[in-house]
């Protein structure tokens, strides 16, 4: 078995390969950035990852969002609502 040592960035990228199958441009978020960017509390965030209503994976006890997989989720989600945000 081979061992790697790598430092933070470049263990980083390779992380977020393998868990997102993504290439390194694509940018992953934690909740906070991600109820920052929607303007929605971070529980909220929570709740609907938890649901599996937005694109999310677990990593450990952590949230973690592909900002590529939110932006289409976004797209798609407003174009069968009308643009419009409700809690359902």
């Amino acid at each position: 078995m081979q061992r790697f040592a790598l430092c933070g960035v470049m263990a980083y990228n390779v992380i977020q390969q393998a868990v997102w199958g993504l290439g390194m441009e694509d940018e992953v978020l934690d909740v906070d950035a991600v109820a920052e960017w929607l303007d929605i509390g971070v529980n909220l965030v929570r709740k609907l990852a938890f649901e599996g209503k937005i694109p999310a994976r677990k990593v450990g006890r952590e949230w973690r969002f592909s900002k590529r997989a939110l932006l289409a989720w976004l797209e798609s989600w407003q174009a069968s609502h009308g643009g419009r945000w409700t809690e359902e």
